[in-house]
């Protein structure tokens, strides 16, 4: 699946790059069917205050939401925390983080 299907999101990826992050949240978005407004009103009809420009941030790496609420927002996309952090669990785990 293109995570980037519209317009606005295909000028952003030509521009810049972003995160794998921001690509999953992305794609999970758009594979539940929402855009960014519709995924804001999700989470807060879940309880955790968000505004479709806060989604948009997260989406373009100008921040990322607090736990809490990216654990939310996994149950709202109905996806893993692993699949949004792009952890591939079929492999083993190898120090990948700076030698940690």
């Amino acid at each position: 699946m293109d995570i980037f299907n519209d317009k606005t999101e295909e000028r952003v990826r030509l521009k810049r790059k972003v995160s794998i992050f921001a690509k999953n949240l992305i794609e999970a978005r758009h594979a539940a069917g929402f855009d960014q407004g519709t995924a804001a009103d999700a989470l807060t009809g879940k309880g955790f205050p968000t505004l479709r420009n806060s989604v948009w941030n997260w989406e373009h790496d100008k921040s990322t939401p607090k736990l809490s609420t990216f654990v939310a927002y996994c149950h709202v996309l109905n996806v893993s925390p692993n699949q949004l952090l792009g952890f591939d669990l079929t492999r083993p785990f190898t120090k990948t983080f700076g030698g940690l």
